[in-house]
């Protein structure tokens, strides 16, 4: 999810949305990373699943996998001996 970052005083910020709150509480950490900025809950909370997939982006997340599988290093094992011998290891049925 992107969000736009707005002036609160003498800070930058943005809102949360609602269904992301369940997940958070209302005291969280954040954690300046390599790759960004890092928020969590403060205390661990006990989700469902149902709040979990509820708070999952789901169109990064396919993008994400889309990517990841026609990365270079991904296509490099797919099409390797190894994996196309597990392939071909189902051509053989038993007949009962």
């Amino acid at each position: 999810m992107e969000k736009r970052l707005v002036k609160i005083g003498n800070s930058m910020g943005f809102v949360i949305p609602k269904s992301y709150l369940k997940s958070f509480g209302e005291s969280v950490i954040i954690e300046k990373t390599n790759s960004g900025i890092l928020i969590k809950p403060s205390e661990p909370q006990n989700l469902s699943l149902i709040d979990l997939l509820a708070s999952t982006d789901m169109d990064a997340m396919y993008i994400q996998m889309e990517i990841e599988a026609n990365a270079s290093k991904t296509q490099k094992y797919y099409n390797s001996k190894e994996v196309q011998d597990l392939d071909n290891s189902n051509d053989v049925v038993d007949d009962y």
